[in-house]
């Protein structure tokens, strides 16, 4: 993708890689309040099983980055959409199921499985890779989501009303405790 600039194979992949995080971070700040409506109107199951079509989208498009480097792009543009048709909802979903008795157990929970999924997944990645081949990578991402679409189908949760806008965003950024859970969640993800 970068071979023009005068740079190692190995830097021009990581060039690439970033190059990725930050369309992927673009498309997300940009779309996100959209898709925030779009989630109350559409539900919880509808936009998991759109963000899982999206994933598939995705790897396959990475899948035939070898064909195109710029498959690399577009695809972080299709993960950039998945990110925000994703991840609010199962936040939001988490933050309605949890039992008030039971929220800091059950969130430490869940957080401590997604750390765990964090760490394993790249060995188990690269020993996939190692095993069959890089490309076969992707060809698995994309069995495993369209295996993870039969149970989102299976949800059964209650669309809700919600009230994301621009001028709610720009007030909770007024509220000092927001806009320092902000700061330190746009840190983190751009670890």
């Amino acid at each position: 993708l970068l071979s023009f600039l005068p740079f190692s194979s190995f830097q021009n992949g990581m060039l690439t890689i970033s190059l990725y995080y930050v369309i992927y971070g673009i498309v997300g700040v940009s779309t996100g309040i959209y898709f925030g409506k779009l989630l109350g109107i559409i539900g919880y199951q509808r936009s998991f099983v759109l963000s899982l079509i999206l994933r598939t989208l995705m790897f396959t498009t990475l899948y035939y980055a070898n064909v195109h480097p710029v498959y690399v792009l577009i695809a972080s543009v299709i993960d950039g959409v998945n990110a925000q048709l994703f991840w609010p909802g199962y936040f939001s979903l988490l933050s309605k199921t949890a039992h008030k008795n039971n929220m800091g157990k059950d969130l430490s929970l869940i957080h401590f499985l997604l750390q765990l999924v964090a760490v394993i997944s790249p060995a188990i990645s690269g020993a996939i890779a190692y095993i069959v081949g890089f490309e076969y990578l992707f060809l698995i991402g994309i069995a495993l989501n369209l295996l993870s679409s039969v149970f989102a189908l299976m949800m059964d949760v209650k669309t809700h009303e919600n009230n994301v806008s621009f001028a709610n965003f720009l007030s909770w950024i007024k509220d000092r405790k927001f806009l320092k859970q902000g700061i330190a969640n746009a840190a983190r993800n751009t670890n």
